[in-house]
C-alpha cells in the first residue's frame, strides 16, 4: 500500500504526485512547495493525449480517471481511451 503523507510533504495527493510515486517509487520532486510535474507530462507517461484546450471540467475528469486507472491498476478504464495502448513500461 502506498501512503501519501500530506502533513510531512506539504503536497496534496493529486494526480501528479500519485503519478510520480507510483511510477518511480521515490520522493516527489518539489519546486517552490509544489509538484514540478504537470498533467501534460503525466498524460504522456500513461500513453494518452493531453487534455483538449480550453479546459472543460468534464474533460479533466475523464482524463484524470483514465490516468489514475493506468497508474494504479495498470489497465484502461474508459472506452474513450481504448485506442491508446498502455506504454510498455506498464
Amino acid at each position: 500500500m502506498i501512503v501519501l503523507d500530506v502533513e510531512t510533504t506539504g503536497v496534496d495527493p493529486e494526480l501528479n504526485s500519485v503519478a510520480h510515486i507510483l511510477s518511480r517509487g521515490g520522493e516527489m520532486p518539489i519546486q517552490n512547495g509544489k509538484s514540478d510535474l504537470d498533467s501534460d507530462k503525466v498524460m504522456k507517461y500513461v500513453g494518452i493525449p493531453t487534455e483538449p484546450r480550453p479546459h472543460k471540467a468534464i474533460n479533466g475528469a475523464l482524463w484524470e480517471t483514465e490516468a489514475f486507472s493506468r497508474l494504479a491498476l495498470g489497465r484502461n478504464c474508459l472506452p474513450e481511451f481504448k485506442q491508446y495502448p498502455l506504454p510498455d513500461s506498464f
